[in-house]
C-alpha cells in the first residue's frame, strides 16, 4: 500500500548521524555511509518513513566457507542460508562448489526433480558500472563546490 518506486529512488544517500544503530557488535567493518547495493535506498526509505526493521542475528558457521552467512529467525531457528554471489553459479567453480555443499544441508518437503532455474539480470554489471561512475562524479563536484564556497 505504501510503495512508492521514485520516492524509493530518491532516498538513496546517507545523512550525517541520522540513524542511531549499534554497530559495535558486527564481527565485521562496515562503512556506514556505503551505498554500494542497489537495494539500500528501499531500505533508507522504509526507515525514513518510520518502519521498524527487524535486525535478526546473522553468523558465518562454516569452517572452510567464510562467505555464507546463516541468518536465524527471532525464535534462534535458522531462517536462510544467504551464499553470496549465487549469480556466480554455474559459471565460477568455486562458488558453485561452495553453494552445493550448502544445498546438501537442506531437506525440502517436495523433492523438485526438475533442473534449477537461475535467474540473472543481463546488464547487472553494466548497471552497477554506470551506477559507481555517476556516484563517483557527484562526489567530485561536490568537492568542487565545496573547494569554491571555502
Amino acid at each position: 500500500m505504501i510503495w512508492n518506486k521514485q520516492e524509493v529512488l530518491k532516498n538513496n544517500y546517507i545523512s550525517e548521524n541520522e540513524f542511531d544503530d549499534n554497530l559495535s557488535e558486527l564481527k565485521e567493518n562496515y562503512e556506514i555511509k556505503s551505498l554500494y547495493e542497489p537495494y539500500y535506498c528501499f531500505y533508507f526509505w522504509l526507515r525514513r518513513k518510520g518502519n521498524k526493521i527487524l535486525f535478526l542475528e546473522a553468523t558465518t558457521p562454516f569452517i572452510d566457507d567464510n562467505i555464507t552467512t546463516m541468518i536465524m529467525d527471532a525464535n534462534g531457528q535458522v531462517l536462510l542460508y544467504h551464499t553470496w554471489y549465487a549469480r556466480s553459479y554455474g559459471s565460477n567453480d568455486r562458488h558453485t562448489k561452495r553453494i552445493n555443499k550448502i544445498f546438501e544441508l537442506l531437506e525440502f518437503e517436495n523433492k523438485v526433480t526438475s533442473e534449477s532455474i537461475i535467474f540473472k539480470h543481463r546488464t547487472f554489471f553494466i548497471i552497477k558500472r554506470v551506477r559507481k561512475l555517476y556516484q563517483r562524479i557527484r562526489m567530485r563536484i561536490q568537492i568542487i563546490r565545496n573547494i569554491e564556497y571555502s
